[in-house]
């Protein structure tokens, strides 16, 4: 995946390793005692610089890698209400409900 031109290398290189899922294959090699930001998604995530790299790693977020990264970029003080709603509708919260009511 090609990333934007507007980020900075640092925000490139995180971008890269979160949306590559680079993290799962370093988290399988890291042993027990040590505990990197490479192989910590919501640590990385954490370190996202701007409301553009939140909606960004967002949009193209694995979601088959589970929801825990994701709830971490909820809880980010950057993060804006583009992104929350975007986060809402590809969730498919809106179907379950609709399918309660």
């Amino acid at each position: 995946m090609a990333i934007p031109d507007n980020f900075t290398e640092a925000q490139k290189a995180r971008l890269s390793y979160l949306l590559e899922d680079a993290w799962l294959a370093l988290d399988e090699e890291r042993s027990e005692d040590t505990v990197t930001t490479q192989a910590n998604p919501v640590q990385a995530s954490s370190e996202i610089e701007s409301a553009a790299e939140l909606h960004y790693s967002s949009r193209h977020f694995n979601w088959d890698t589970g929801t825990e990264t994701l709830e971490s970029v909820l809880e980010h003080p950057l993060i804006d209400r583009a992104t929350v709603l975007m986060i809402y509708w590809m969730a498919g919260l809106q179907r379950q409900i609709t399918s309660h009511n």
